[in-house]
C-alpha cells in the first residue's frame, strides 16, 4: 500500500489543511494506513525528528518496489507484458486491455525512456507474427518508430 498511497493527494491535503511541519506530516500520514503498516513506518530510519519528510517518503516508496506510484517503471511495463503475453490479432479485448494499461505506465516514462524502448517493450507482448505486422505498419506510417538521434 505504501507505494500505492497517493502521495501527491496527501501533499495537496496537507497544504489545504495547513499541515506544513515535517513531523506533523509524518504523524498525520499514519492516519491513512492500517495498524501493521503504521508500526512498520514508525520503524523507518527517517520517521523520527532526524529525518526529513522528503527522505521519509523516499524511504517508504523505495521499500515498495512493486508499487511504482506516480513515477512509472520498466518493471511496471514488464508486469503488464507478463499479464498480456503473446497476444495475436484475434485477442481484441485483451489487446485493448494491454493498450490501456501500457499507455498509462508508458506515459509516466516518456521523459526518461526513449520511444524505441517503449515500442519494443510493447511489441514483446505480441506473438512474433503480429509484432512483425505492427512493426511494418509503424514503419510504413511513420518511417521509423525509434527515437531520432
Amino acid at each position: 500500500m505504501g507505494g500505492c498511497l497517493k502521495w501527491h493527494r496527501m501533499e495537496m491535503l496537507f497544504e489545504l489543511t495547513g499541515i506544513t511541519g515535517e513531523s506533523d506530516k509524518k504523524k498525520h500520514i499514519l492516519e491513512y494506513v492500517d495498524t501493521q503498516m503504521e508500526k512498520e513506518w514508525r520503524g523507518c530510519d527517517n520517521f523520527g525528528d532526524e529525518g526529513t519528510w522528503t527522505d521519509f517518503v523516499k524511504e517508504i516508496k523505495d521499500s515498495y518496489p512493486e508499487a511504482a506510484d506516480d513515477e512509472g517503471s520498466i518493471a511496471g511495463l514488464d508486469q503488464i507484458c507478463k499479464e498480456h503475453a503473446r497476444l495475436g490479432q484475434g485477442h481484441t479485448s485483451e489487446l485493448h486491455s494491454l493498450i490501456r494499461k501500457f499507455k498509462a505506465e508508458a506515459k509516466k516514462l516518456k521523459e526518461i525512456v526513449g520511444n524505441g524502448v517503449i515500442v519494443n517493450k510493447l511489441l514483446s507482448c505480441l506473438t512474433p507474427a503480429f509484432a512483425d505486422l505492427v512493426q511494418d505498419r509503424l514503419l510504413t506510417k511513420f518511417g521509423h518508430y525509434k527515437d531520432e538521434t
